[in-house]
């Protein structure tokens, strides 16, 4: 790391944060001279959008893609990874695999407790992100009849994925959704979705991560981070940790 050079910040979305840290620190270690990059604690997608409109960032990390009045303020969105949204749950569920009516069953209260489909004798706690979270808003998307709230039973709200995986660990009965990657270490059971794995390819449910900027605005000292991410090594970084990578052009737009 550079004596005295001031880190650069990638703000946004906690969608797959210790995976862009584990990049940031060994860009970090291959690059003592550059600039160092620093991935700081979720501020949300939209969080971060705002920072880079406000030129107090150059890039921002977001798990939705832009809305139209965030183009036309001249901003640009580049894929530049993908990761499956899972269902988990606490380990007390005793459940590995669970099938889309069986969610929807849950969902809209008419099984209560996971003895019913041959799991634990806990009854069933759901845990929500709020609306406009990007897993979801692909849950919204993918499975519409899912999340319906009319005579839904009771649940609790989280507003991060760190939070909601706090929520899981502490109510034995918990079931929530979230980002795969994040989930890996953590004390849960994640579930296949009617038999298929999440590290399968025909898993159904993904979701898009991005890097936002401003339209032919300069990378200035975040180019080099730019480059890494279009390397073999963070390919392979991103393939361990349970995503994959998608190519970003060369020359950031």
């Amino acid at each position: 790391m550079s004596i005295g050079a001031q880190p650069l910040a990638i703000p946004g979305t906690g969608d797959a944060i210790q995976i862009l840290q584990a990049l940031a620190t060994r860009y970090n270690a291959l690059h003592p001279q550059a600039p160092p990059i620093h991935i700081p604690p979720s501020i949300g997608s939209s969080g971060g959008i705002r920072l880079v409109i406000k030129d107090k960032a150059i890039l921002a990390r977001t798990a939705r893609p832009l809305k139209p009045r965030e183009q036309a303020a001249g901003l640009v969105a580049l894929p530049w990874a993908s990761y499956p949204v899972v269902f988990y749950t606490h380990p007390a569920s005793g459940l590995h695999n669970i099938g889309r009516k069986q969610l929807e069953a849950i969902y809209r209260g008419q099984i209560t407790h996971w003895d019913a489909l041959g799991g634990g004798n806990e009854r069933i706690r759901l845990i929500h992100r709020e609306h406009g979270d990007s897993c979801r808003r692909i849950l919204e998307h993918e499975m519409p009849t899912l999340l319906v709230e009319k005579d839904a039973p009771p649940s609790l709200t989280t507003v991060t994925t760190q939070a909601t995986m706090e929520a899981v660990a502490s109510y034995p009965g918990a079931l929530a959704y979230g980002p795969y990657p994040e989930l890996l270490d953590g004390p849960f059971h994640i579930l296949s979705l009617d038999g298929i794995s999440p590290d399968d390819p025909a898993y159904a449910l993904h979701n898009t991560l991005y890097l936002v900027k401003r339209k032919g605005a300069s990378l200035d000292g975040l180019a080099g981070f730019y480059r890494f991410l279009r390397s073999d090594e963070a390919r392979r970084i991103l393939r361990e940790k349970g995503l994959q990578a998608i190519p970003l052009p060369e020359k950031a737009p």
